[in-house]
């Protein structure tokens, strides 16, 4: 009994050295668990800070898109306008484009109607040339007549007794 004692005993030093061994094992993977944990910590920490940072810069996309969305309805809306803007220029160039067409037909006119007066006021001026000319042929015809007459009545004169 006494051998079967010590043996037990050295069973269970052995188990207990082998538990001790078995414990200085697991805390071994338990600090190395724990290093492990902490780095996985500091890991999930710094894919939390670059996931917020993440959902900042999609905000900022968001944001920036939904700026250029209105920018864009804006643009849209300018160009509408200068559209309907240039279809009144043109509709409006199309109504100045036949009063200009009207306003050279009456400046056409009126140089027609000027030539027609210069050429009125040019027969004029030789009609007047004319009169002038035959008014002075007359007036010396009237001179030579005054003279016929004056020497008439001298020559009736002298006929007087």
């Amino acid at each position: 009994m006494a051998g079967e004692i010590r043996k037990l005993a050295e069973t269970s030093s052995k188990n207990a050295k082998d538990i001790g061994l078995n414990i200085k094992n697991i805390l071994v993977l338990i600090s190395e668990a724990d290093s492990s944990s902490q780095r996985s910590m500091q890991v999930i920490e710094q894919v939390n800070i670059e996931v917020e940072e993440t959902a900042q810069s999609l905000q900022e996309i968001l944001s920036n898109t939904k700026e250029l969305f209105i920018g864009g309805e804006q643009i849209l809306e300018a160009m509408t306008s200068l559209t309907q803007v240039s279809l009144q220029v043109k509709e409006n160039s199309g109504e100045m484009r036949k009063e200009s067409d009207i306003m050279s037909l009456s400046v056409s006119t009126v140089a027609d109607i000027s030539g027609e007066v210069v050429a009125g006021m040019n027969e004029i001026a030789v009609g007047t040339h004319e009169i002038t000319e035959n008014m002075a042929s007359i007036n010396r015809q009237m001179q030579v007549l005054s003279e016929i007459t004056d020497s008439l009545k001298g020559e009736v004169g002298r006929f007087k007794v």
